[in-house]
């Protein structure tokens, strides 16, 4: 079946153009074209449909707990349509080929909500931040590589006893590894990406920062251009100078994660942190960037869309080109979700 709609301007992943009639078919899709002066307006904008690289549960549902199907569902009213089901720091007995096959077996998603796109995996291997996690569960036996592996996104901090062996396997099989909640040194750092780090998690957040005397893990990731990294957007976790300074200072290596967790209590959580994931979309995040730290649109769009799909090395999203997988965001013009396409299929916020 053949579908459209037409927006006042369309974000295909690079830049903004301007009124765009896009059409798809059978969740793909088939052709963008100017839009006619005659043609009505779906939208004030559409743009690819948002990738979220770590979620750990929305309400009172938690991926722990295997609520995947459920967390989806309520994903897509901010707007996202591809994501990665987030697994923080568990007692080192959660890590067992049939817990995580179990959990595993609920990320298949029908196909009208959105995709989770497979595990990530932060901690148990962290390190001299915890930050929310409970430093005790770090001690762990070298086979928990062997399950970690079963991820699609791997944070641990390359101080921890097994982060360089750790590294090294799970990037050769194919794994995003993330480097977060460390306290790592510039020797670490270095030494982790030529193993095959690729990323680092939530910038400024469970991190030594930015001293001008003595370094930081933050200063060493703004100023690797090998490194992409994502950042909390929420105003909350990070402030909006220090977010534009990041995005001044790294531009297109930068993207956005929601972190979002369950309201519920929860015993992998150490109570003793002041701050333990966020409460907002990525959606939010994304009006926070252009709204509050005077970031360009094109840019703060491509920091759910492209960035994160180049990240995990697929093709198929992330962009709003002929051959992509028919996800896109309605959005007003205060960059509010008004409806989402997943994978073809219609349905309004």
């Amino acid at each position: 079946m053949i579908q459209s709609l037409t927006a006042s301007s369309l974000h295909d992943g690079e830049t903004v153009r301007g009124a765009t009639t896009i059409t798809w078919a059978d969740g793909v899709i088939v052709e963008l074209r100017d839009a006619q002066s005659t043609e009505r307006r779906d939208a004030a904008l559409v743009a690819p449909g948002y990738l979220d690289l770590q979620v750990n549960g929305i309400g009172d549902q938690r991926v722990v707990d295997g609520d995947i199907l459920g967390i989806s569902a309520r994903l897509r009213t901010h707007g996202v349509t591809s994501w990665l089901p987030t697994i923080p720091t568990q007692h080192p007995g959660f890590y067992t080929n049939d817990t995580i096959t179990a959990l595993l077996a609920n990320i298949e998603m029908p196909a009208a909500v959105p995709q989770a796109m497979g595990l990530h995996f932060e901690g148990p291997l962290l390190g001299g931040r915890p930050g929310a996690h409970h430093a005790s569960f770090f001690d762990v036996e070298r086979d928990v590589i062997d399950i970690l592996a079963l991820g699609r996104m791997v944070t641990l901090a390359p101080e921890h006893p097994l982060a360089e062996r750790a590294t090294r396997q799970l990037a050769d099989q194919g794994v995003l590894v993330s480097l977060g909640h460390s306290s790592a040194g510039s020797e670490q750092i270095h030494e982790f990406v030529r193993n095959g780090g690729r990323c680092a998690t939530h910038v400024f957040n469970a991190m030594t920062g930015i001293d001008h005397v003595d370094g930081g893990v933050a200063l060493d990731v703004l100023t690797d251009s090998r490194l992409h990294f994502s950042v909390i957007a929420d105003l909350q976790h990070v402030t909006a100078r220090a977010l534009r300074l990041a995005w001044m200072a790294a531009g297109r290596r930068m993207f956005v994660v929601s972190d979002l967790v369950s309201i519920e209590p929860s015993s992998e959580w150490n109570s003793a942190a002041r701050l333990r994931g966020a409460v907002v979309g990525v959606d939010e995040g994304i009006r926070n960037l252009v709204q509050r730290c005077d970031i360009p649109l094109a840019d703060a769009l491509g920091m759910v869309t492209r960035v994160p799909a180049d990240l995990l090395r697929v093709n198929d999203r992330g962009r709003l080109h002929p051959g992509c997988r028919a996800d896109i965001v309605l959005l007003d013009s205060d960059l509010r979700v008004d409806g989402v396409v997943c994978n073809g299929f219609p349905a309004s916020d």
